[in-house]
């Protein structure tokens, strides 16, 4: 079985490689990374059987989403446990498949205009500095 630890703490990491050591287990291959991006690469490159991930990593405080609200598609962030759920940002358009940079400090995502054009926009993770990145074109799935 292949095993990826997303730990930033290299004491507890050890904890977990040197437990399961003790207890004999022979068929579990262990992979550690200490960041949230380094584990995406390595999901990018391998499949693992499971994945142990820390709640607190620097790089990984949540999840942002597209969710449908009764004002239309807004952006929404929540914690990686599915608490905390908050707006992020204040838009009136249309806010479609967001895409949080590797640094996790700027999110972009999809708006059609009145005009029927998607255009791609970029804010802060914080929710603020909207701009538009692409102001026509078909920017359906951006991705980092």
């Amino acid at each position: 079985m292949k095993l990826l630890l997303v730990e930033d703490n290299l004491e507890d990491a050890d904890f977990l490689a040197a437990s399961l050591r003790r207890h004999n287990v022979s068929d579990i291959e262990l992979s550690h990374v200490t960041s949230l991006r380094d584990a995406v690469h390595q999901l990018r490159l391998q499949r693992f059987d499971v994945v142990l991930l820390d709640l607190h990593l620097p790089d990984g405080s949540g999840i942002v989403y597209s969710t449908e609200t009764t004002q239309g598609w807004r952006l929404q962030r929540m914690r990686i446990d599915g608490g905390g759920r908050a707006p992020l940002g204040g838009s009136i358009r249309d806010e479609r498949t967001p895409a949080v940079s590797p640094d996790g400090r700027h999110v972009v995502y999809v708006s059609p205009g009145d005009d029927g054009i998607e255009r791609l926009y970029i804010r802060r993770i914080d929710g603020s500095g909207d701009r538009i990145l692409l102001g026509e074109g078909a920017a359906a799935w951006p991705v980092w």
